[in-house]
């Protein structure tokens, strides 16, 4: 269930990418090129070229023709996020379960090559006994 919340939660977030470049277009083609360049910088900065975008992209979307780019931006944006930390709230315990198992079980291996240890060291310990017991050999 996790994996499909996350899957859908891309699929969306890439619908708002697209949204995103629509809009950064916008702004060259409007002569907002600091602008512009500065929500492609944002974007790999925290994601606050998003923001950036969503905010003058619904500011200017009736100048820049965005009507219909603009909600499915928004929607795109916001939806994704949403399953995307729905997907994650999910998977995250299930991964925190799973690496306790695994070390779990190390450590019973652990024990058992321990145990395994101290059972070959007694023996040893033994044979040295036998053989300090018994006399030595005449030549």
């Amino acid at each position: 269930m996790e994996w499909v919340l996350i899957g859908l939660g891309g699929i969306l977030m890439l619908v708002a990418f697209v949204c995103c470049i629509i809009v950064i277009v916008k702004m060259f083609q409007n002569n907002l090129t600091g602008l512009g360049i500065g929500s492609i910088v944002g974007i790999f900065v925290c994601g606050i070229g998003y923001i950036l975008t969503l905010v003058y992209g619904w500011k200017n979307k009736d100048a820049w023709k965005l009507q219909t780019v603009m909600p499915l931006y928004t929607g795109a944006l916001v939806l994704g996020l949403l399953l995307y930390g729905a997907g994650y709230v999910i998977l995250i315990p299930k991964l925190a379960v799973q690496i306790q198992q695994q070390q779990d079980s190390q450590m019973q291996n652990m024990q058992i090559q321990d145990n395994q240890l101290e059972d070959m060291q007694r023996q040893l310990d033994q044979q040295m006994q036998q053989m300090q017991q018994q006399p030595p050999s005449q030549p």
